[in-house]
């Protein structure tokens, strides 16, 4: 539930793809570990859910319960994205470079 104030301002933590992928760096697990904050245990730990369904030729699925990290779904889709790009765009980079 979104945190607010009397200001009536949104104060849902939001978290950038960079955000997502140096806390999973710096703060689980990888090169060295420093303290969480809270907002980032919330999201990583603290019975995070949602709901998704799937699409394909048959239909529309029903919608299903996901609980856990969706930090670690996120920079897993990041690394697709990533590793997609790179075997669209690096050969015609590497050859206009002359490589």
């Amino acid at each position: 539930m979104p945190k607010t104030v009397s200001d009536g301002l949104d104060r849902t933590p939001r978290y950038s793809r960079r955000d997502l992928v140096l806390g999973v760096a710096n703060k689980d697990g990888g090169t060295h570990i420093d303290n969480r904050d809270i907002d980032y245990d919330s999201l990583t730990r603290d019975s995070f859910s949602m709901e998704i369904a799937f699409k394909d030729a048959k239909g529309k699925t029903e919608m299903m319960a996901v609980d856990g990290n969706p930090v670690n779904a996120a920079v897993r889709q990041i690394g697709h994205e990533v590793l997609v790009t790179l075997s669209i765009d690096l050969p015609n980079a590497r050859k206009t470079r002359g490589f």
